[in-house]
């Protein structure tokens, strides 16, 4: 199981990540391992969109 763990303090979504990375513990243990990448992948696509709006929001 890969946790990134520079993504778990992105702005004010930390809490959130943080809970999402608990849940995922949670969730993944009934998911087969294709699943659970769909899963992280789409998180980390949301992550990375968090962090280019609030770069954006900067300029």
């Amino acid at each position: 199981m890969r946790v990134n763990p520079t993504y778990v303090a992105i702005g004010n979504n930390s809490t959130f990540l943080q809970t999402t990375v608990y849940m995922r513990k949670q969730i993944c243990q009934g998911m087969d391992s294709e699943a659970i990448d769909a899963l992280w992948t789409t998180l980390e696509l949301q992550l990375e969109t968090w962090k280019t709006e609030s770069e954006t929001e900067r300029l």
